[in-house]
């Protein structure tokens, strides 16, 4: 399937100018065939990816690896719903199912519990941290959001955690922010709520267009404190301008489907993944649904974003799918080109 490069430039990063269409979309080999529930790229040469039935699996630039949890028997059957790489050789992951919920964390060399391993642990449904900082959240059923704040990540300290929100009936399932003095956060039963003191207490959005709707709120995504987006269950999405909510109703293909998942570059560069293969795109003025030249049906949980541009989803049956950016060529290849040569190096793109 052939596509061309709108004329205009939208957004330049590394020396790299991309438009929506721009992109190389292509499968991954994941090793696995089960569910596939969240993903996260600290760049383009470290990743991780959890889901059901305890796989963790490890990106090195090249390729997915399926890890061996064996050995911390409490991992055995887990189903990760989150994770969180901190660095090369750091990541959290996060468990739903009881007998083994909590925080896990990997050294490089072995996994910890890091806190409420146990039958007694929440159900973590989130993680997140804030780059620069020391803060990490995690977000659990029973509406609980849980800091850690510490220079040392000290495996099997509780203490370092403290509890600082708690309403039973919803379950947190997304952070963002762009820094420490604006953080959101999105659960179930149509609830948003924003912390103004790096996450030491948390207030509840009450506003009607977001409160009259039982929308599940499954992603947020942030970019300056008017610039703000959250995704949920029916194609809602929500889009704070530092004044109002607006809430519409997106379709793919013609159905309306759940949106599980929001990420960015910047205000005209989004993107949120959905059931049945949804895939859909902000330019900074409308939504659309992406073509990608591939044929994906399965449900897509979760999307991660380097700073070079390069987007990670992954989803049902061991899905994994990666858009890499398609660089514009410079002025003086262009004019080497000529028109024909351009056509030809368009006629080349996916």
């Amino acid at each position: 399937m052939k596509a061309f490069l709108v004329p205009i430039l939208l957004c330049c990063a590394g020396g790299m100018a991309y438009s929506q269409t721009g992109y190389s979309w292509s499968p991954q080999t994941s090793g696995t065939t089960g569910t596939l529930q969240a993903v996260h790229l600290l760049d383009n040469t470290h990743g991780a990816a959890v889901g059901n039935n305890g796989t963790v699996l490890f990106f090195n630039g090249t390729s997915w690896t399926q890890q061996d949890v064996s050995a911390a028997g409490f991992l055995t059957g887990a189903q990760f719903q989150a994770v969180r790489m901190l660095g090369p050789d750091q990541v959290l992951v996060g468990s739903l199912t009881k007998n083994n919920s909590g925080v896990t964390f990997w050294d490089g060399a072995s996994w910890s519990p890091w806190i409420n391993a146990g039958p007694n642990g929440d159900q973590i449904s989130s993680l997140w941290n804030l780059a620069g900082t020391n803060l990490v959240f995690s977000g659990r059923s029973g509406g609980r959001i849980t800091l850690y704040n510490d220079e040392v990540a000290t495996v099997g300290d509780n203490s370092k955690w403290s509890r600082k929100l708690n309403e039973s009936g919803s379950r947190i399932n997304s952070f963002h922010a762009v820094d420490s003095s604006l953080i959101w956060a999105v659960g179930s039963g149509g609830r948003i709520y924003q912390s103004t003191n790096q996450g030491g207490d948390w207030l509840l959005i009450t506003d009607p267009q977001i409160n009259e709707i039982s929308t599940n709120w499954n992603g947020i995504y942030s970019f300056a404190a008017d610039q703000v987006w959250a995704v949920g269950s029916g194609g809602q999405i929500a889009h704070w301008n530092g004044s109002l909510w607006d809430v519409r109703t997106f379709s793919h293909e013609g159905n309306v489907v759940d949106l599980n998942a929001i990420g960015g570059i910047d205000a005209s560069h989004l993107w949120a993944v959905g059931n049945d293969g949804a895939i859909l795109f902000y330019d900074g003025n409308a939504w659309a649904s992406v073509s990608t030249g591939l044929e994906i049906a399965d449900d897509l949980h979760s999307i991660s974003i380097t700073t070079a541009g390069h987007l990670w989803v992954v989803g049902e049956n061991g899905s994994i799918f990666h858009a890499a950016p398609i660089p514009e060529p410079s002025a003086a290849a262009l004019a080497l080109l000529g028109l024909t040569g351009l056509l030809a190096w368009k006629s080349r793109l996916p």
